[in-house]
């Protein structure tokens, strides 16, 4: 497990050579075998390789380190592609380096996939949506969302708010024609700026999490 956790570090930063490529093939290979077996599922091995992934992948969050994070939740999607929290991680990455098409795709995944339980870790995604000015993306998820937990009547409300802001951004844009271009740039800034307060609160939440679910919950 430790050579895994290691390839992925050195894959991840482009440090792995052709030979050493192959070998940490193999050993992939082998795990997604092994967790798929009667025989790892019954000492709970499977446990431990989602546990290992994502805590790993926690750390390197934690440091600020987000791209080799982003790698060990990617991987651990691959292992365990019906986990919604992996996902939610995932989306977690790409708002941090504000790529927010990513995030949308990440977080849609994670809506279709996910349990009561991970409904607040989405909102908190949402909201930074929000603060960036993605206002038609916070809609478009929050609709998703509305779909997955149809009695969460709260989020009727968080859509006639957004929907507000959007009607509201856009009275400001037919007011403002003339200064159009000097807004624009604000905007574009905003776009570019992350919550750091949002950031602190969904990476606290993975240190209040220091085991993932055991495998049952993933199929």
């Amino acid at each position: 497990m430790r050579f895994y956790v290691q390839g992925i570090i050195r894959r991840s930063q482009g440090n792995l050579n052709p030979f050493e490529m192959n070998q940490f093939s193999e050993c992939r290979n082998h795990i997604k075998f092994g967790i798929s077996t009667l025989e790892w599922l019954l000492v709970g091995l499977d446990g431990h390789v989602i546990n290992t992934v994502m805590q790993t992948g926690d750390k390197f969050l934690t440091m600020g380190d987000v791209s080799i994070a982003l790698e060990f939740y990617r991987e651990a999607r691959s292992l365990f592609p019906h986990a919604a929290i992996c996902c939610i991680r995932e989306a977690q990455c790409h708002v941090v380096l504000k790529c927010f098409d990513q995030a949308k795709k990440c977080c849609k995944k994670a809506i279709r996939l996910c349990a009561e339980e991970e409904f607040n870790e989405l909102f908190s995604i949402i909201d930074i949506f929000i603060e960036n000015d993605r206002l038609h993306d916070a809609y478009d998820l929050y609709i998703s969302l509305l779909d997955r937990f149809p009695h969460r009547l709260s989020i009727i409300e968080l859509l006639e708010e957004v929907k507000a802001l959007i009607r509201s951004k856009l009275g400001k844009t037919e007011k403002e024609k003339p200064k159009i271009e000097i807004k624009t740039s604000k905007s574009e800034k905003k776009k570019k700026e992350v919550s750091w307060s949002n950031i602190v609160f969904y990476i606290s939440l993975v240190l209040v999490q220091p085991k993932y679910f055991p495998f049952s919950r993933l199929v």
